[in-house]
């Protein structure tokens, strides 16, 4: 799946590998904001092929994240649109560990513990029928204040480690490592 585009948004760009990611590598990319008042984002648009006119087909997105620094890691948010940011999506909050679905009609919505502080956050989504067989599918990684608010004073050094995004057809499976993974590289 290739990336069409990518963005930077009031993060301070951070050189991957400074944590060992859940299947024993360091191809992670920091999400740390910095001190403007602005949206603390990752933003990258993928170009899904194969998504049919016919019936509905169930998609499942997930990604995993740690805290950059134990207990001053923000809220996380992640919304998926084609058009520009969105109000739907999911926010998880590391200081209650819980997940919280914004305005999305995901099926499922979950996270998982994946050991060494790392969680795997996922939604199940359905695509009823497009107009064509191909779609952008823009994602929105945000950085929120307490609040769940995606623009703020940022403090410099809160953060999250991302690591392993990926879209599957059908509901969550095991994580599956793609060929490259030149699309989530781009983020450095």
């Amino acid at each position: 799946i290739p990336a069409a585009s990518r963005g930077l948004v009031g993060v301070t760009k951070v050189p991957s590998g400074g944590v060992i990611d859940p299947a024993g590598g360091t191809d992670t990319v920091l999400l740390q904001e910095d001190t403007n008042t602005s949206e603390h984002r990752l933003r990258f648009d993928l170009n899904v092929e194969g998504i049919n006119s016919g019936p509905p087909e169930t998609i499942t997105y997930s990604l995993y994240v740690i805290e950059y620094t134990l207990g001053a890691a923000r809220q996380i948010r992640i919304s998926h649109t084609n058009t520009g940011p969105d109000n739907d999506g999911v926010i998880y909050d590391f200081a209650t560990s819980t997940l919280t679905q914004i305005g999305t009609e995901a099926e499922e919505v979950g996270v998982i513990d994946a050991g060494s502080g790392w969680y795997r956050i996922y939604y199940t989504l359905t695509f009823n029928g497009l107009a064509s067989n191909q779609a952008t599918c823009r994602t929105y990684i945000y950085l929120t204040d307490g609040s769940g608010n995606v623009s703020y004073i940022g403090d410099g050094s809160s953060g999250v480690y991302i690591w392993g995004p990926q879209w599957e057809e059908g509901t969550l499976s095991n994580y599956s490592p793609r060929p490259s993974n030149e699309d989530f590289k781009a983020f450095q």
